[in-house]
């Protein structure tokens, strides 16, 4: 069986980045996944977030493929 526990907090306000990164680090997490779209990572903006997180000794991986500004429509 595969399943996946979310966090209890979920982070997207602006200027919302450094209470993330310090709850993710004084709570001991040892590992994050950064997901955003190919925008913000091709502009090095997860690169700000793994640095910090790499730097306190947590393992990140980041997930690009997000589409920016999804429709409700389904696609096959």
């Amino acid at each position: 069986m595969l399943w996946h526990k979310l966090p209890k907090s979920i982070y997207f306000r602006r200027g919302s980045l450094p209470i993330a990164l310090d709850e993710v680090i004084t709570d001991g997490h040892k590992r994050a996944l950064i997901v955003t779209d190919r925008f913000l990572f091709n502009n090095g903006y997860a690169d700000q977030i793994t640095s910090v997180l790499k730097a306190a000794g947590v393992e990140t991986e980041v997930f690009f493929e997000v589409e920016a500004d999804p429709t409700l429509n389904y696609r096959s």
